[in-house]
């Protein structure tokens, strides 16, 4: 069976319909973390075929932290929709090390409030760190040539 006729009949069975498309963006651009939000240079764009679907997304992200915290949050366009988890006194955790380290990120996200149409959507990662004396790098190209990859799926309702 054609992986195309895979994911149209049958991928998305229990979350609620079919899978409609898939797209998916990837960045192996190193950006240096600042302590307010910025992008990290990781999005992907979407025009869903149905007016009433969900957006299913998935961030798989590499960050480099030599020390302290830092947070993301995922924009719908400019739209805040989700942050991460967890907080200390400056914000969200996404991630956390005394020593340093790479820190590889797993998330996932339904958004099912987005405006009802097909006009194209972008998702993008924004993330930030904690403390100004804080080195933390989103794809650190060390030795390790990161790559981050979000992947937008539409969902039929």
């Amino acid at each position: 069976m054609p992986i195309s006729k895979m994911q149209s009949d049958s991928f998305a069975s229990g979350v609620g319909g079919k899978v409609l498309q898939v797209v998916q963006g990837t960045t192996q651009t190193q950006v240096s973390m600042t302590t307010t939000y910025a992008d990290m240079g990781l999005s992907v764009n979407i025009t869903p075929k149905t007016s009433d679907s969900n957006i299913f997304i998935l961030v798989n992200s590499q960050v480099y932290i030599a020390d302290l915290g830092y947070g993301t949050r995922l924009l719908r366009d400019s739209t805040v929709i989700f942050t991460a988890s967890g907080s200390d006194s400056n914000g969200p955790f996404e991630g956390y090390l005394q020593s340093g380290g790479h820190h590889r990120n797993a998330n996932s996200f339904l958004d099912t409030g987005r405006p009802s149409g097909t006009s194209q959507i972008t998702y993008k990662l924004q993330g930030r760190k904690y403390s100004g004396s804080a080195s933390i790098a989103y794809n650190y190209n060390d030795v390790t040539n990161a790559m981050s990859v979000i992947q937008a799926m539409e969902i039929a309702v």
